[in-house]
C-alpha cells in the first residue's frame, strides 16, 4: 500500500477524533499524524510541499461526516451516498 493510501485509511480509522472542531477544513495526513488543518486544499499542498514533503507521502481530504463518502477527481470533490 502507498503512503497516500495509508494516510486515507488512518483518516477514516480516526475519522471522528480528527473531524473534531475542523468539519469542512482540509487535513493533512502522512505518517499516521495529522499534519495540519486548512481551509483550502491547495494551501495544504503548498504548506507540506514547503516543508520537504514529497508528493505520495501524504494525503490531504476534507473533514466530512462519518459514513458519507467522499470522492475527490482532479479539483472536482464530489460528496454524498453513492451505494
Amino acid at each position: 500500500m502507498n503512503e497516500t493510501k495509508r494516510a486515507l485509511f488512518y483518516y477514516l480509522a480516526n475519522q471522528e477524533t480528527i473531524n473534531a472542531g475542523h468539519m469542512g477544513d482540509y487535513v493533512a495526513i502522512a505518517d499516521n499524524k495529522v499534519l495540519g488543518y486548512y481551509k483550502e486544499r491547495e494551501d495544504g499542498f503548498k504548506d507540506l510541499l514547503t516543508h520537504g514533503h514529497k508528493l505520495g507521502t501524504f494525503n490531504i481530504t476534507k473533514c466530512h461526516p462519518v459514513g458519507e463518502a467522499e470522492v475527490y477527481m482532479g479539483f472536482v470533490p464530489i460528496t454524498g451516498d453513492y451505494i
